[in-house]
This record gives structure tokens, C-alpha cells and sequence, in this order.
């Protein structure tokens, strides 16, 4: 039986953190394989910015190799967040990622506040705001849009389109929020796509790898699935013509 600890998303998890903390970059994920053909052990590593964390165990699948990169970026980073002096640690995994939010909120919100007073600006953070004078106005830091009052604060945030979303397909990858939806279109591994004949009778769906095959092995289907769909519509155009011509002659 897996362990815990295997069966844990830590791709998800290091998302999560890179998110809410806003590191430079998004983690990229490299992949190698060593051994015999019938028996390969594969490598990770991922990369944030100027920072590379390496899985130093094999695996035998690629995906729980990235795990296991993903791991080694996440205990890095949860390892610097550490409070000093803890009364009870969490025990589950929803407690620990609670708290370790809260931990990354905390630092960044005295960092942009560091920020604030160094440049003598305004900043809206999506983390957590500090308090403003009323009438004031705030500048986005994703978007950097200008003019922001407090009523358009939550309005913005949902509809920014340079926050990072993680994928909803559960994919791990995170987007800016304006680049998710042809994420979902074209390149997104786990999203469930439809067929481009669906319109013409094709009832099949699967993820892109999977669709991208149907089209290879289906191309005789789908020329069938065309031509009866170009002779039903020849059909349908002959019987509208009759009727405009009935009308005419009603008229005349």
C-alpha cells in the first residue's frame, strides 16, 4: 500500500506556494532516465526562478519522480517559514497547509509593506490589505492598474487577469488568469475535450493526448461524419428554397 506521503500532491502544494508567495516564475519540471529499457529509473528536478531543488531517489514513473522534486521545493520553503516557537504542532494536512498560508501571508504583507513605505506609494495586496485612508486610491500589483477605490477592491480581484489560478482540470499547473483559458483549450494533460466533428456526430472525449490519437486513428470516420453533414445541409438548403419559392407564388 502507498504511503502518505506518496500519494500526497506536492505538485499541488508547491503551486499553492507559489502563488501565495509570489516567487519569480512558475516551477518548470525536467525529466531524465537512466537504466535499461526494461527497467527505467527516472530524475526530477524542478526550477523557481534561481532556485533548483533535485529528487535524489529514483522512481519508476515520471510523474512520482516530478513528485518527489516537488517535495524537496516544498520542505525547502516550509522549512524557512518555520515560526520560532510553536505551542502545538498540526497534525493534519489541511491544519499544516492552514498555517502555513498564514505564514506566507504574514511575510509577505511586512514585506509589501517594507515595500510601501521605501517607494512612498499605495499598493493593494490581494493577500490581505493594510488599512487605507478613506477616499484613498490603490494600485494593483499584479496589473499594476491605478485608481482602485475600497468598493472596487473585490470586484478587481476576481477579475484580474494577471493573478496566478491553478488549473481547475488538477493538471498543477499555474497560470496567470488570462492565459488559463487556452491552458484549457490546447494544452492543459488532464482536461476533459470534446471532439472538434461533436457538431457533426463524433461522441468522443478524452484529454489531449488521448483526442489527439482519436483524430489520428478517426480521420476515414470523420471524412464520413463531413460529407453526410455537407449532404444534410444541401438537404435542408433545398427544402428552404422551396419554401421561398411556395411564398413567392402564394404572393404573386
Amino acid at each position: 500500500m502507498a504511503s502518505a506521503s506518496s500519494e500526497r500532491n506536492w505538485k499541488g502544494d508547491l503551486n499553492e506556494m507559489v502563488m501565495a508567495r509570489r516567487f519569480v516564475g512558475n516551477p518548470v519540471y525536467t525529466t531524465w532516465c537512466k537504466g535499461p529499457e526494461h527497467n527505467k529509473q527516472f530524475y526530477s528536478k524542478v526550477v523557481i526562478g534561481s532556485e533548483e531543488f533535485a529528487s535524489d531517489t529514483p522512481a519508476y514513473q515520471k510523474i512520482q519522480s516530478e513528485q518527489n522534486a516537488a517535495r524537496k521545493a516544498v520542505e525547502h520553503y516550509k522549512s524557512r517559514l518555520q515560526p520560532a516557537r510553536r505551542q502545538q504542532r498540526p497534525t493534519g494536512r489541511l491544519e499544516q497547509l492552514d498555517e502555513l498560508r498564514s505564514n506566507i501571508q504574514q511575510e509577505t504583507r511586512k514585506e509589501r509593506r517594507t515595500e510601501r513605505t521605501r517607494r512612498g506609494v499605495t499598493t493593494f495586496n490581494f493577500l490581505g490589505s493594510d488599512p487605507q485612508p478613506a477616499g484613498s486610491t490603490q494600485r494593483c500589483t499584479n496589473c499594476q492598474e491605478s485608481g482602485l477605490n475600497d468598493m472596487g477592491f473585490p470586484n478587481h480581484k476576481s477579475d484580474c487577469p494577471d493573478v496566478f489560478v491553478v488549473c481547475p482540470e488538477d493538471c498543477g499547473m499555474a497560470l496567470k488568469r488570462r492565459l488559463m483559458p487556452e491552458h484549457l483549450r490546447s494544452q492543459c494533460s488532464t482536461a476533459k475535450l470534446t471532439c472538434v466533428y461533436n457538431k457533426l456526430g463524433c461522441e468522443f472525449t478524452g484529454n489531449l493526448v488521448s483526442l489527439r490519437k482519436h483524430a489520428e486513428e478517426k480521420v476515414d470516420y470523420h471524412a464520413t461524419l463531413t460529407v453526410s453533414g455537407i449532404a444534410d445541409l444541401r438537404e435542408r438548403m433545398s427544402a428552404l428554397v422551396n419554401q421561398v419559392n411556395d411564398i413567392k407564388l402564394t404572393q404573386s
